[in-house]
């Protein structure tokens, strides 16, 4: 009977692998260098964002579409935006723009 070499690795040859990988490595400076920009990266991309979240903005609900119709100077002056909650409607050339959403563009003004 012949006895047979075992083919399971040693720890011996385990370790000198890893030391001879990690000699490879460190040896050279541009490896080196390129180790730290993996890491680097690595560290960005997996690691939480601690930023705190933009506020959000709770939108008012909206108002139902106006149906077309003529007004007076008048009834426009009565849809001037002073009231919370009301439209804010613009004429232009004899055409009435509802501009309600954009209302908090330009903030309060001394316009009336």
């Amino acid at each position: 009977m012949s006895a047979e070499p075992s083919a399971q690795p040693t720890e011996s040859s385990d370790s000198s692998f890893l030391l001879s990988v990690l000699t490879e490595i460190f040896t050279s400076p541009l490896h080196v260098a390129l180790v730290g920009v993996i890491t680097i990266l690595i560290f960005k991309i997996f690691k939480p964002d601690r930023t705190p979240a933009a506020p959000r903005v709770v939108e008012e609900p909206s108002l139902p579409k106006m149906k077309k119709r003529d007004f007076t100077i008048e009834e426009l002056k009565s849809f001037d935006g002073h009231v919370p909650g009301s439209r804010l409607l613009l004429a232009i050339n004899g055409k009435v723009f509802d501009v309600t959403k954009g209302s908090k563009f330009y903030g309060p003004g001394e316009y009336r």
